[in-house]
């Protein structure tokens, strides 16, 4: 079964390829015949527009069967990969698997707070850079669904206009994404040397600790309990009742 999914994420990939090939030759060819000379007129004058409904419908029929063959084969691999999942459960785990996977196994008083700290830090940054990449991808999107912005039939300039406007956001959030890489690369390397340094005998230890505490408790209340018991049969409750209501009727004069 290993090699029969194996052969068909080969021809997956062959048909991914086609179909992008196919893409990009309709591209090219709905590009080159609107700039073709016979697409204007002796005064210079585009007779039909580079692109259109029509004419990108018409380029991309040809694409409907390799797209259904895609998306059928696409939909066969993944319930082949749900029902016969190909991952070797010998791979070695990656270094953030080992990383998440030891810090769950690793006792609570174990866990040092420089260790919380690197932990918390690249939390934070993660989510710095995902909210830079939002937002870029919110100022990208304002743009180019905004179809004022491609009303010209220049493409030159609509072009130009669309790369000076989505360009920097787009480099923005690349770089964000590359930080956030290589933070998680160095933080993910300091918390398994963390880890793997920490201590494995605090979680046999904690155990008798806390029952430790948890006897004292309970010794101390027993205790409690036996001298109020012992003062209501030597009637020291009424004493004391009597003590504070002498106390509290000089103190406010009604005595």
């Amino acid at each position: 079964m290993f090699k029969l999914c194996k052969i068909y994420g080969i021809c997956l990939a062959v048909v991914t390829l086609i179909l992008a090939g196919g893409l990009i030759y309709q591209a090219v060819c709905i590009y080159t015949a609107g700039m073709a000379a016979e697409n204007f007129t002796s005064n210079g004058v585009r007779i039909n527009p580079i692109y259109s409904r029509q004419i990108v419908g018409a380029h991309l029929k040809t694409l409907i069967a390799p797209a259904i063959i895609w998306a059928v084969m696409t939909l066969g691999a993944l319930v082949l990969n749900a029902l016969h999942p190909t991952r070797d459960r010998r791979t070695a785990l990656q270094p953030e698997q080992l990383r998440d996977r030891l810090f769950q196994r690793l006792p609570e008083g174990a866990k040092s707070g420089k260790m919380m700290a690197v932990r918390k830090k690249r939390h934070t940054v993660f989510a710095v850079c995902l909210a830079v990449c939002l937002v870029c991808a919110a100022m990208m999107g304002i743009y180019l669904f905004n179809p004022n912005n491609f009303s010209s039939w220049e493409l030159e300039e609509v072009m130009a206009n669309m790369l000076l406007q989505t360009l920097p956001w787009l480099l923005i959030a690349l770089c964000a994404a590359v930080i956030m890489a290589w933070y998680s690369r160095i933080s993910t390397e300091l918390e398994l040397n963390a880890l793997k340094a920490a201590p494995t005998t605090c979680k046999k230890e904690r155990p008798t600790k806390t029952g430790a505490i948890m006897a004292l408790r309970v010794g101390l209340g027993a205790l409690g309990i036996t001298f109020v018991a012992l003062g209501i049969f030597n009637n020291g409750m009424r004493d004391v009742l009597v003590k504070a209501i002498r106390i509290c009727t000089e103190c406010i004069g009604l005595g």
